[in-house]
């Protein structure tokens, strides 16, 4: 799957150029120049499979409940195009919280190694607070393949009608970083003998249990833990994708833009997208106001199965 999805991106990059070579001459051109700065807010929902240390645990956090686990959120970008070229920086950075764990359990316990046999012991309860954070970071070099008026594949429409078709095809690289803190509150598990209980210390041990979301090594809930853990991790994906628009009227135009990267190079990872629908509503000439949904994707080690996903509302400045 991942082999067909690169040659298919290939292949769109690979054509695109002869096809608009034999209609862009026959067009108007748009501005040689173009540049627009922009920021906004997304208030990502988050599904996330994290490593903290020797803590593996599951974060979700929805949309109802994101402001409430939300500690800071932050975005802004800028593009500028010259003819047919064009370059685009792009940055988000958000970090939540959530408390995750379970109630007590019994489990399995070997004494000495399990020379008399198993043994019943009470494990937990298991609270731990979850601190995630995530900063992307995109810059990507991009090449107008098509801008058509939309007069020319519309006879119906007036020749000085100045809505367009265009596309874009996007090459770059995205940054990722990724923090995870871990803050265990776990008492030491208590082996019961005639009713009396004991602390089973570190002789013996017992597999790893897992509490809601949460998998615990059996080495900490035999001991206790009140630790911190904590994993952070870094890396560069490169990607390739695409961007079409087309004007609805005057002031209001509709986009998508979709990418995909990593593909298991070097030290990127397994596999990374990204899709974004929007429309875009210039109040003015130099103001716009932009309404998307965003969907971003990541697997990569301590980060897997990773999805970003909501409403972005975005305000920009056009030069």
């Amino acid at each position: 799957m991942r082999r067909f999805r690169t040659r298919w991106a290939f292949l769109l990059f690979a054509i695109a150029p002869f096809v608009a070579a034999n209609v862009r001459a026959e067009l108007p051109p748009e501005p040689d120049w173009a540049a627009e700065v922009f920021g906004y807010g997304w208030l990502a929902s988050i599904r996330a499979d994290l490593d903290a240390g020797p803590v593996e645990t599951t974060l979700d956090v929805g949309i109802s409940d994101i402001l409430e686990r939300l500690t800071w959120v932050a975005s802004a970008g800028f593009e500028v195009r010259h003819q047919a070229i064009l370059f685009q920086m792009d940055g988000m950075g958000i970090q939540v919280q959530d408390s995750v764990g379970g109630p007590g359990r019994t489990a399995t316990f070997a004494p000495l190694g399990g020379a008399f046999g198993g043994t019943q012991v009470m494990v937990g309860p298991a609270a731990v607070r979850i601190r995630s954070t995530l900063v992307v970071g995109e810059a990507a070099l991009g090449y107008r393949a098509l801008s058509v008026p939309l007069s020319e594949w519309f006879g119906s429409l007036p020749a000085d009608d100045p809505r367009r078709f265009r596309l874009d095809l996007l090459g770059g690289a995205r940054y990722w970083y990724a923090r995870t803190k871990a803050r265990l509150s776990i008492p030491p598990a208590t082996l019961r003998i005639g009713g009396t209980p004991i602390p089973p210390g570190t002789v013996g041990s017992i597999v790893s249990q897992k509490f809601g979301d949460t998998r615990i090594p059996g080495g900490l809930l035999i001991r206790g833990s009140q630790d911190v853990f904590t994993t952070t991790t870094s890396w560069i994906d490169s990607i390739i994708g695409f961007r079409v628009g087309v004007d609805v009227s005057d002031s209001v135009s509709l986009a998508l833009r979709a990418d995909i990267g990593g593909f298991g190079f070097g030290d990127s990872s397994d596999f990374s997208w990204q899709v974004v629908p929007s429309v875009d509503w210039r109040v003015t000439d130099h103001w716009s106001l932009d309404l998307a949904y965003r969907a971003l994707g990541v697997d990569k080690g301590h980060v897997s199965n990773a999805v970003l996903y909501g409403f972005v509302l975005g305000i920009g400045y056009r030069f």
